[in-house]
């Protein structure tokens, strides 16, 4: 056992004493992290500490440029020009002066957090007697403060405050309810004690400005439309919504603030993610089946004799004739040819399309697969051809009037809305739409074959439904014969033609729902905040 503790400290032991191996891994990690500049400098310093390991510099290159970029990006232009000599990196244009609510986001980024009161850790056992006054300066005196009032403070009646196991959060809401003030801290150690009033709240309650960060995976207008809940839950003053630097600016009290940030950044999780696995199959087969006898249907008649001397005619080729009469009253019937007919077709067509999409819970997400195909709308043409116009046609340089077209979209079109109920459930809102050309035209314009489904269903996560099937089957049955010979038993079919056509097409459309992110009520539980009620919210220590 002792030997291997051995080998195995020997093996690690190199790479540890290593400086080289250990900045190289350094300089992964901070790849990884998307930090091209530490990956470089760390790179750098690696082929510094080992100059005759070859990697080591060609890991510097490979992250050279980028690391140059990043240079640019924070402004320092020439540093990015010297490490990449090959970049374009212009200096910065100027910009128009910000907008006042930049300024004022500017600002934000600049204060500094507000004041907290610090008090000694633990849990207290208070029973004091007194006025407003006693009571505070008592209480918080057994939590290590401090407490000055308001000069329009008064006293008050005598009263007594019992706590066991309190902690200074605890202690000083239930002061400020039984003596109907509020606290106003102006120093981590100290807090001013006022009557709570609707004035006193406006003249000392501070006011801050915070910031929210939009989610990168949310929209602009999603976020407007968080903003104006908050902003209309709990009564903000004032909340902006910067879309193009992603941030939102709220100013308010400090308690409302932290609420509303809060509550904005609870509002704002990331949503779940659903993978849906779609199969689309769609067969037809098709059968043509021709059998019998054709027969002529008509049976001209000529005059072979001769009437006043004159030569008889034919008048019918070379088709075989049979005669009637004789002399003047010769005729000849012209027998056409019969035809027997043993054919049969048969055709086959499978399509087997499957993809996937991603959706977000509650966000449609749209998909075409096909083609985008031409339709003609209207042609032009002259009404009056005139002789100019004719010369043009003849020597080729009149040219045809662009016609008038829309595109439509061929193949298949969908568009689902997941609603994922939690991690065992999702509720899909389907709408496909299948279009295809059929072949047949009217008027010139071809005929589309569309086939439309609209469901709703709820399935479990990575269970197949099927949302949409259809099967269509056309049978149809022709028969021509000469006179009624068709009708003979048995003989019948041979002495008329006979025509049978299936048509036969089936579409079926399966879904399978998996989850690749929870919904935020299972990835971490929700919160809850502690507000006071709505003319006394709890200031913030």
């Amino acid at each position: 056992m002792i030997r291997f503790l051995i080998a195995s400290a020997l093996a690690v032991w190199p790479g540890l004493a290593d400086p080289a191996s250990r900045l190289a891994r350094q300089g992964r990690q901070a790849e990884r992290r998307g930090d091209d500049l530490a990956a470089f400098s760390s790179y750098v310093r690696a082929a510094g500490a080992r100059p005759q390991e070859k990697k080591y510099r060609l890991l510097a290159e490979r992250v050279r440029v980028r690391a140059a970029q990043s240079l640019a990006s924070l402004g320092k232009l020439a540093a990015a020009q010297t490490l990449d000599p090959g970049g374009n990196y212009e200096q910065p244009r100027p910009q128009a002066p910000p907008s006042p609510a930049e300024s004022e986001i500017r600002a934000v980024e600049q204060l500094a957090e507000p004041i907290q009161l610090q008090p000694a850790p633990g849990v207290r056992d208070l029973d004091f007697r007194g006025d407003a006054r006693t009571l505070y300066e008592q209480a918080f005196r057994a939590y290590g403060l401090e407490v000055v009032f308001d000069p329009d403070l008064a006293p008050g009646s005598a009263g007594r405050l019992r706590l066991e196991q309190a902690e200074f959060r605890r202690a000083a809401r239930a002061l400020m309810a039984l003596t109907e003030t509020f606290l106003a801290p102006i120093h981590p150690r100290v807090a001013l004690v006022a009557k709570d009033t609707q004035a006193k709240r406006a003249e000392l309650d501070p006011m801050v400005e915070a910031l929210a960060i939009i989610p990168e995976a949310m929209s602009v207008e999603e976020a407007n439309e968080i903003g104006r809940a908050v902003q209309q839950v709990l009564d903000i003053k004032r909340l902006f919504v910067d879309g193009a630097r992603r941030q939102v600016l709220i100013r308010d009290t400090v308690t409302r603030v932290r609420l509303a940030r809060a509550l904005y950044e609870e509002l704002s999780r990331r949503r779940a993610e659903v993978m849906i696995d779609v199969e689309l199959l769609s067969a037809s087969r098709s059968s043509l089946t021709q059998l019998g006898l054709s027969l002529p249907s008509s049976f001209p008649v000529s005059y072979l004799g001769s009437f006043w001397n004159s030569p008889s005619s034919s008048g019918a080729g070379s088709s075989p004739l049979l005669g009637l009469g004789g002399g003047d009253s010769l005729f000849g019937v012209h027998i056409g040819s019969a035809d027997f007919q043993a054919r049969s077709n048969r055709s086959e067509v499978a399509l087997l399309t499957s993809f996937r999409v991603r959706a977000i819970d509650g966000l449609p997400a749209s998909l075409h697969i096909g083609d985008k195909f031409p339709i003609v709308n209207a042609l032009f043409s002259p009404v009056v051809v005139t002789d100019q116009i004719r010369d043009l046609q003849e020597s080729g340089g009149y040219r045809q009037p662009f016609p008038s077209f829309t595109f439509e979209d061929l193949g298949l079109s969908m568009k689902v809305t997941p609603r994922i109920h939690d991690s065992r459930e999702v509720s899909l809102t389907l709408e496909a739409e299948f279009r295809l050309l059929t072949g047949a035209s009217v008027n010139t314009l071809p005929v589309i074959s569309n086939r439309k489904f609209s469901s709703a269903v709820r399935l479990r996560e990575g269970e197949v439904g099927l949302v949409a099937g259809l099967a269509v089957a056309q049978l149809s049955h022709t028969t021509s014969s000469l006179g009624g010979l068709a009708r003979i038993p048995l003989l019948g079919r041979l002495l008329g033609r006979n025509n049978r056509q299936q048509d036969y097409s089936e579409l079926l459309l399966a879904i399978r729902p998996r989850l690749t992110s929870l919904p935020p009520a299972e990835q971490s539980p929700s919160r809850s905040f502690h507000y006071g009620s709505e003319t006394r919210p709890v200031p913030s220590l």
